[in-house]
């Protein structure tokens, strides 16, 4: 499953940084299937973990500048990832990682976005129209 024009939530960093996760994770797929041992799945999961905290924080930080409603439930989600991306991890240093877990991960995400980022992304849009007709 590779990033689409349908997880577009409207806000072209936002969307960058989506496509990445979804690079990140055929990175992955490729590591695991040529079963090359533990270290390429890890270190990229090590990637997207670190890549997720980032991302996670500039999202967060939005939220907060537009006065999200839902920011600390989004927030928890976020950090529900994490654990996935820890548990990841583990697996890959115990070399117990499967195609299956990675696109688990992969579909989690394209969820994620289509429910709770749109959500957050018409909360930001109906803001912003609202301070244009404000100041019209």
């Amino acid at each position: 499953m590779d990033w689409q024009v349908k997880y577009s939530v409207g806000i072209e960093e936002i969307d960058r940084h989506h496509q990445m996760f979804f690079e990140y994770f055929r990175r992955l797929d490729e590591a695991i299937k040529a079963g090359k041992g533990w270290s390429g799945p890890y270190y990229l999961i090590e990637q997207l973990h670190e890549y997720a905290k980032f991302h996670f924080a500039v999202e967060e930080a939005m939220m907060r500048m537009h006065g999200y409603p839902k920011a600390e439930q989004h927030a928890a989600i976020h950090r529900s990832f994490i654990d996935n991306i820890v548990t990841l991890e583990k697996k890959a240093l115990n070399n117990d990682l499967t195609l299956e877990i990675a696109d688990f991960m992969r579909r989690w995400l394209a969820e994620h976005i289509c429910g709770d980022d749109m959500d957050y992304a018409h909360s930001f849009a109906a803001r912003i129209e609202k301070l244009r007709s404000i100041k019209e």
